[in-house]
């Protein structure tokens, strides 16, 4: 549930809010821990003599060492640690695995290719698609995770055990996201110490969690490993972590936009709110809001202009305000969008090749800089001239009626604005709000099928004739009684052919046959949303939907192993272990 760019964006713009104090005192330690695990991967030192299984073994030791370290040395948490592991999600949620996984494969082929054409040797990697509730990987590593807790390797810093300090494990067989599973225990299972809010450090990198985290209204600070942006670099070389004070975070963005005359909690909501307009794993951006452009600055202004009317109250939309909002973010798409657009062309990509002559390592890193961050609109793209006949189709440098219907004609087969696109938009709104506010997932099998937005002006119109009873349809309609995928059922639905050996056997065989021509359903090869993205690393694949229906009847027809059957449970209940 990832909100790109938000990170950076905070902490460059308050520097009081991130900061290190070896010493702090922590009650409870929440560890996201797909983030934990992806950061170990790259840590872990894989050497050519090196077999698949001992790449994972490897990684496994690191995980558990690592994790051993941040409790036991780092944090120290006085209650409990939570630890946290990604189970089934949502379909929303499902779709974006699905791409990052079938973009993966696409991106380690053409590394490997480049690899090849200097010379470099191609060792053995772990493969990331790995981390997926139901491979044997993920089991493996919870079953080691657990047994490890109960010898102590988690409770190495508590040295008087009285049976109060607890060691909690929701492994990927209890349904959800790690970050929710979090929110979902703490709402419910954190009472207050002495009247005050008992300390809180959540280990993680999304950026969500910092939306979620001020949420709460509690004492929450979030844990991580400096990144690479340029205030991290300059301010915590010699750190291994940061914390980020959310509390903290939202006083800046109360007091910045002059905020504090209002009530704290309204206002809280407000910004989670409209947040989702920059983007995350269920709600697409507006074309000219994303987080990295700027989008939050842009948010938040136009949420300024409409207050003293708040858009959120008691969790029901005011629909005056927000149109209000919708007004005023609206008014400045054509400019914004326009700037975009220049900057979009691209240019320079090839004078930041190091001077002289390279070494084939070093050209192997410049052409992978120019394959993943250069604008496909640029000649020095690797991929500029397969893509070339898309760049066109939407000319934001036109009239705004006039691109507007080339957008529309291009994500949505209409030139004017489709009212079904908009009413799934609002169904968006509702169940990523509900999914933020609530233990219970609305509903585990929606999703909004669009690859985009629609624009925010046309959105805007659709608000200003929508009748109150069709909006309390729509905002009600994403409540469903339905279940959520078992692990094996979503690791066919979000893996490409070419991970196929991570499914049970029989689903295999299934996917790899020829004669049954599934290709529609799991492309081997796949095109990106380069008008969409831009570069590599923001352009997303183009895929069909998943077919629920048809993973379900493979899953009540083909029969699995008992192994494979015991990776496919779902439970409940998490685990417990007493020091």
């Amino acid at each position: 549930m990832g909100i790109p760019s938000l990170f950076r964006t905070v902490i460059e713009k308050y520097h009081d809010i991130h900061y290190w104090d070896a010493n702090l005192q922590v009650d409870q330690l929440y560890l996201d821990y797909n983030c934990l695990i992806h950061y170990c991967k790259s840590k872990v030192n894989i050497t050519s003599t090196m077999s698949l299984r001992d790449i994972e073994e490897e990684l496994i030791a690191e995980v558990i060492k690592y994790t051993s370290y941040i409790v036991t040395q780092i944090v120290k948490p006085k209650k409990f640690v939570f630890i946290a592991i990604d189970g089934s999600v949502p379909m929303g949620k499902m779709v974006k695995q699905r791409q990052r996984r079938y973009k993966k494969v696409q991106d380690d082929v053409y590394k490997r290719k480049l690899k090849h054409r200097y010379n470099i040797e191609t060792k053995l990697e772990f493969d990331g698609n790995k981390i997926t509730p139901g491979t044997p990987f993920m089991s493996k590593l919870a079953s080691r995770i657990k047994n490890f807790a109960m010898i102590g390797a988690f409770s190495k810093h508590i040295k008087n055990p009285t049976k109060q300090y607890k060691v909690f494990i929701s492994d990927a067989n209890l349904p959800g996201e790690g970050e929710q599973k979090i929110m979902q225990f703490i709402r419910n299972g954190s009472p207050k110490l002495n009247g005050e809010s008992p300390s809180m450090v959540i280990y993680g990198l999304d950026a969500d969690l910092i939306m979620l985290s001020m949420q709460l209204q509690k004492n929450v600070k979030l844990l991580r490993e400096p990144q690479n942006t340029s205030v991290e670099i300059q301010s915590y070389s010699d750190s291994e972590f940061i914390y980020f004070d959310v509390d903290k975070c939202a006083d800046c963005l109360i007091k910045d936009f002059n905020l504090s005359h209002y009530d704290r909690k309204q206002i809280i909501d407000d910004i989670i709110f409209i947040t989702f307009f920059g983007g995350n794993d269920f709600v697409e951006p507006f074309v000219h809001t994303k987080m990295r452009d700027n989008g939050l600055d842009k948010i938040l202004t136009a949420y300024t202009k409409g207050l003293p009317q708040h858009i959120m109250q008691d969790n029901i939309l005011n629909i005056d305000a927000f149109i209000t909002f919708l007004i005023n973010l609206g008014s400045i798409e054509d400019i914004a969008v326009k700037k975009l657009a220049v900057k979009a062309k691209g240019s320079g990509s090839m004078s930041r090749k190091p001077k002289g002559k390279l070494t084939p390592q070093q050209q192997y890193e410049f052409d992978v800089q120019l394959y993943e961050h250069s604008f496909y609109t640029e000649t020095c793209n690797p991929f500029h001239t397969y893509y070339q006949s898309l760049y066109n189709l939407i000319d934001f440098k036109d009239l705004h009626i006039n691109w507007k219907a080339q957008y529309n004609n291009y994500y949505f087969n209409s030139s004017v604005k489709s009212t079904i696109v908009m009413d799934d938009f609002v169904r968006c709104l509702s169940w990523t709000w509900k999914y933020y506010n609530q233990d219970n997932c609305p509903s585990w099998l929606w999703v909004f099928k669009h690859r985009n937005a629609p624009l925010c002006s046309d959105f805007l119109e659709y608000m200003q004739n929508l009748s109150e009873t069709k909006f309390n349809d729509l905002w009600n309609s994403v409540d469903l009684d339905d279940s959520p995928l078992s692990p094996i059922e979503q690791l066919i639905a979000v893996l490409p052919p070419q991970n196929a050996g991570l499914l049970p056997f029989a689903f295999q065989i299934i996917m790899k046959d020829p004669e049954l021509k599934l290709q529609h359903k799991f492309p081997p090869i796949v095109k990106l949303d380069v008008v969409k993205g831009l570069k590599n690393i923001y352009s997303e694949p183009i895929l069909p939907d998943i077919d629920v229906q048809f993973i379900n009847k493979m899953m009540y027809c083909i029969p699995v192993s008992e192994p494979e059957l015991c990776r496919n449970i779902l439970r409940d209940k998490l685990f417990c272990f007493k020091i």
